[in-house]
């Protein structure tokens, strides 16, 4: 869908409960301590949206919140 290189982090099983750490400059380490509990019963997925955390960031000039909507409906439809 797009060339971003994003960091995933996945823990538990079952339905899974998407996390957005917003931003700009946060990580998705702001959501882990307090979320971990919901481990045992849903799939976490928490990611480090473009150029935030372990992310890359873009080379272009062309970063966009279009682009943060299609990396999320990608990791939403693969559910890596």
């Amino acid at each position: 869908m797009n060339d971003n290189e994003l960091y995933l982090c996945k823990l538990g099983q079952g339905k899974p409960l998407f996390f957005l750490h917003g931003g700009p400059g946060s990580n998705h380490n702001f959501f882990l301590p307090h979320m971990l509990p919901l481990k045992d019963y849903m799939e976490l997925i928490l990611y480090d949206q473009t150029g935030c955390g372990k992310s890359k960031e873009r080379d272009d000039q062309n970063y966009s919140m279009n682009q943060e909507v299609d990396n999320l409906e990608m990791l939403r439809n693969i559910r890596l």
